[in-house]
């Protein structure tokens, strides 16, 4: 389980990343890296419930390490080609080899999951694996980042606008209305990512047996939650038109 926890890492680590985006006001990074953030929790949260999902997760990044280094891509008239390595280099190992075969299809395409399940599958396995578990908790911040963090990756126009409620069928005109409704964004996406976190802290804490993680996590995440209800109250408060854009889900 050792190499599974470079995500615990990785999750520490945009989780900081998340936050300074946050002050800023950067939304559409935001999402693009609250979406990361809650992937990387869900995956790990598998990971540590399931020694097959971690294997799976192990030997995936194995052999993609060996693929990186071996592609071809063209464009506009040129080609790349990168090749470091073949199948056939006898100073492969025979893990690799093993790993090389598990990813790759029947067609000897290769495979680009490390599992068939969806992402909302996953969510589903967990509970399999965790009945205690809090599903709302991860699936809350997945489905409010996941579409506008696709589109803000992919540079669509939507995607470098929605944040101001652009394309909304009640979308307004009113300056700082727009400014309100990025910043609730922001505010939204910060609160699912605590609230993500927190559930990933208690899973670690009774697998790990350490309560006092999970007493502190419980109260840093109700500190944190109480004042992105009072700044998004105090938004409301200084709305100066009706437009109705965001659902306000931290209250919950």
């Amino acid at each position: 389980m050792a190499g599974i926890n470079m995500i615990l890492f990785s999750i520490y680590e945009t989780a900081k990343i998340v936050s300074l985006l946050g002050r800023l006001v950067q939304t559409p990074e935001l999402y693009m890296l609250s979406r990361s953030l809650i992937e990387k929790i869900i995956n790990y949260s598998l990971c540590i419930l399931s020694e097959e999902y971690a294997e799976a997760m192990l030997s995936y990044s194995n052999q993609k390490g060996y693929r990186v280094l071996n592609r071809q891509h063209s464009a506009g008239g040129f080609t790349i080609n990168q090749s470091f390595f073949r199948p056939e280099d006898e100073f492969l190992s025979e893990k690799l080899k093993k790993d090389l075969a598990k990813f790759t299809g029947p067609k000897g395409r290769e495979v680009t999951k490390w599992t068939k399940l969806s992402t909302y599958e996953r969510i589903d396995k967990i509970l399999e694996l965790w009945p205690s578990f809090n599903a709302l908790k991860y699936l809350t911040l997945l489905v409010a980042t996941y579409e506008n963090s696709s589109e803000s990756l992919h540079g669509t126009l939507y995607g470098t606008s929605f944040y101001f409620g652009a394309f909304h069928p009640n979308a307004t005109s009113n300056f700082e209305e727009m400014i309100n409704i990025k910043e609730e964004h922001c505010l939204t996406s910060m609160a699912y990512s605590v609230i993500a976190i927190s559930e990933m802290i208690r899973l670690i804490s009774i697998k790990i047996q350490i309560p006092d993680i999970l007493k502190n996590s419980d109260n840093e995440e109700q500190k944190v939650l109480k004042n992105l209800r009072t700044y998004s109250e105090s938004l409301k408060s200084r709305r100066t038109g009706t437009t109705k854009y965001t659902t306000n889900i931290i209250s919950t």
